[in-house]
């Protein structure tokens, strides 16, 4: 067997054994806030941004439906939240739950994310074309006071990473070792 031939083989394992899986990021851009209450100023404290991740990019015209992502974060710029440290409890949902509807096209159109971190937290609730309930506002909850932009929510983009499953890395490592030790025999004869 010659190297052109061995080449041709690991490239082709290469192909067939990675299975790759694509997460769907979505990232929040909010606006700053213009309304404050108790001590809380801009800066510290200026907007919400964050960003969540899930398996799959949502379906254009979903209806409200609930979402636990993969992954979140969000700041409101002094306080940052993650679905390990989210302590929000609600009794009708599991926590770390997102209400989300999508337009025609499958972007964002209305949510409601609630995050909190201890008694102060980050509050995020918010909607674009048709918030879930009540006015579209985004709120940080520094302790003592509040900061919020109300009626004017921020913009969601979109993204996706390509991950490499394990299963599929395994796969292509015993391939490859495979091929080592047959190289190895064949050398020998």
């Amino acid at each position: 067997m010659n190297w052109r031939n061995v080449v041709l083989i690991v490239a082709a394992v290469l192909s067939l054994g990675v299975t790759v899986r694509a997460d769907t990021i979505y990232t929040y851009t909010g606006n700053q806030f213009d309304r404050f209450s108790g001590e809380a100023a801009c800066p510290p404290v200026c907007s919400i941004s964050g960003s969540f991740t899930v398996a799959q990019p949502f379906a254009g015209a979903l209806p409200v439906s609930s979402v636990i992502p993969l992954s979140f974060s969000f700041t409101d710029g002094a306080t940052t939240i993650t679905q390990l440290t989210n302590t929000f409890d609600s009794p009708f949902l599991p926590r770390n739950t997102f209400l989300l509807a999508t337009d025609s096209q499958g972007n964002i159109r209305a949510w409601f994310i609630l995050a909190e971190l201890g008694a102060a937290g980050l509050n995020t609730t918010s909607g674009i074309g048709g918030p879930i309930q009540g006015p579209p506002i985004d709120v940080g909850d520094p302790a003592p006071g509040s900061a919020f932009v109300s009626d004017n929510p921020g913009t969601w983009s979109v993204s996706a990473t390509a991950t490499p499953e394990p299963s599929g890395l395994l796969l292509m490592g015993s391939g490859t070792v495979g091929l080592g030790f047959l190289m190895k025999r064949r050398n020998r004869r």
